[in-house]
């Protein structure tokens, strides 16, 4: 699987997410991770599996001192990606994560550019895809 499959299927599981019937994730680290589910079962959206057009953009910005920028970058695309998937949660997680303020700002700007499901943070932390894939090989085994 890929790594946020396996980072969603933890969180699902154990963190932000469980209890949920329909589950949005994104992972925002070195790139913008995206993932989906619904009725307990983690879609394989190929569409998911390639780099999102903007983000070479977001990538340069990424390491930047301005969060806001980025927010106001990032914010409306995920958004738009939000209302495509319609979800009951959007958990958000990856290493920026760890940038002071950066998920209130990006939860206020998601909310102002129209998603109204519950917006988590990934709870698990770095952990969440190692948790997500040893879920996987006990459901296998």
């Amino acid at each position: 699987d890929n790594d946020a499959r396996a980072f969603l299927r933890g969180e699902w599981a154990l963190g932000a997410g469980r209890g949920s019937r329909r589950v949005l994730l994104f992972t925002i680290g070195t790139g913008i991770g995206r993932a989906y589910g619904t009725k307990g079962r983690i879609r394989r959206m190929k569409k998911f599996e390639s780099p999102v057009g903007w983000e070479g953009r977001y990538q340069r910005m990424r390491d930047g001192e301005d969060i806001r920028a980025l927010v106001a970058l990032v914010g409306p695309k995920l958004a738009s990606i939000a209302r495509r998937h319609p979800a009951d949660v959007l958990i958000i997680g990856g290493g920026v994560m760890r940038r002071r303020g950066f998920f209130t700002h990006l939860r206020r700007e998601l909310r102002k550019a129209g998603v109204h499901e519950s917006v988590r943070q990934a709870r698990l932390g770095e952990y969440s895809g190692a948790i997500g894939a040893t879920l996987l090989f006990r459901k296998s085994a």
